[in-house]
């Protein structure tokens, strides 16, 4: 039977909040498991290895704060708090250099079936992170290099109304006690998180133009107004007379156009309002809609919230809007966003353009 190993901690190092890592040496005897101490501090000194030693979490504070200089408030706590916490929940207690490119390839492996954007999102983050650990010497290699992305969802395909679907579902939106916000999205393609920030002060009635310049996020369990999503979301959108008229004959019961509750003078829960007033909404839309027509005509498809903006912008595209126009109205931050979603040819407008009777 072999002889038992002496066992001997050392601190040999202090994380970033001052706790002590301590490490374990094994030898036969107590002064052969001290001399493998001496020898790995020699060679942590030749190397030129950390002085200090950080977790994940550590680390991850670190590189917020620098995050946090470069972007709004609303993209630091949307895209990198909330991506951060996915990590830390796998990674936070890790020491950074201890974790591998195995260790993350699995993470990732782990992930399929996310969307597209969040498998991006977290890959362009732990890079980073691990990229800038790198490159101030807190360890050895970037462990992302060679890590692969894992399988993601295929994105649901963004469904739209048709003309005369969109115009029956705003006159009903007109007569509906819960359609005001569907009216508004329909009409102008704020995002859901701009239609709640909106008040009755960003509407010039004179000159029909509705200012964007704040949106809705969650913030430690409830909503509050902060920035924009990006610099190019802050915009103005002209207003036509139908929309003007419609706001003006509404009563006002607060600063803020959408309310919910009693909660009148605070911006209002998004969750909320999804369930008391999207779905019933939408519930007895569909109902009415199938009075309205006979079996012959194609159902009425129940869109998602996003799905309204891109109704708006579809039909403004397809109207002759030029995409420009269409990017500035949406508030994307680059043409080609609106050029990848909204420049695509249905089968009648192939159908348009060609010419049957030139055909031998």
């Amino acid at each position: 039977m072999p002889s038992k190993l002496i066992e001997v901690k050392k601190v040999i190092g202090h994380t970033v909040e001052g706790k002590p890592i301590r490490k374990s040496f094994r030898a036969k005897t107590k002064r052969d498991a001290e001399k493998k101490y001496l020898e790995y501090l020699k060679t942590e000194e030749s190397q030129h290895k950390r002085l200090q030693h950080y977790t994940f979490s550590e680390f991850a504070k670190v590189w917020l704060e620098t995050k946090k200089e470069e972007v709004n408030d609303n993209t630091y706590k949307q895209t990198y708090l909330t991506n951060i916490k996915v990590l830390e929940a796998k990674f936070g207690k890790k020491l950074m250099e201890s974790i591998t490119q195995m260790d993350l390839q699995k993470f990732f492996s782990s992930q399929s079936g996310i969307s597209k954007s969040k498998m991006d999102k977290l890959y362009l983050i732990s890079n980073s992170i691990f990229s800038i650990a790198y490159e101030n010497d807190l360890i050895d290699k970037n462990p992302m290099l060679k890590v692969k992305k894992g399988q993601v969802s295929n994105p649901k395909e963004l469904r739209t109304y048709t003309n005369e679907q969109y115009r029956f579902v705003i006159d009903f939106a007109k007569n509906h006690p819960y359609g005001l916000g569907i009216f508004i999205m329909l009409k102008t393609g704020v995002r859901r998180s701009e239609l709640f920030a909106l008040k009755w002060k960003n509407i010039n009635f004179e000159t029909k133009i509705l200012t964007v310049k704040n949106a809705a996020i969650k913030e430690y369990g409830s909503y509050v107004i902060d920035k924009t999503k990006t610099f190019s979301s802050m915009r103005q959108i002209p207003l036509d007379d139908e929309f003007v008229d419609h706001l003006k004959s509404q009563t006002r019961h607060s600063d803020y156009i959408i309310t919910l509750g009693s909660k009148i003078d605070q911006v209002a829960d998004l969750d909320n309002w999804t369930k008391r007033r999207y779905n019933p909404f939408m519930l007895d839309l569909t109902e009415y809609y199938e009075s309205k027509h006979d079996e012959t005509v194609d159902p009425l498809p129940k869109l998602r919230i996003h799905e309204f903006r891109h109704t708006y912008g579809t039909l403004l595209y397809r109207s002759g809007t030029d995409v420009h126009t269409v990017s500035k109205i949406l508030g994307h931050s680059d043409v080609k966003i609106t050029t990848k979603i909204y420049v695509h040819d249905t089968v009648e407008d192939l159908r348009s353009r060609i010419d049957f009777t030139k055909l031998p």
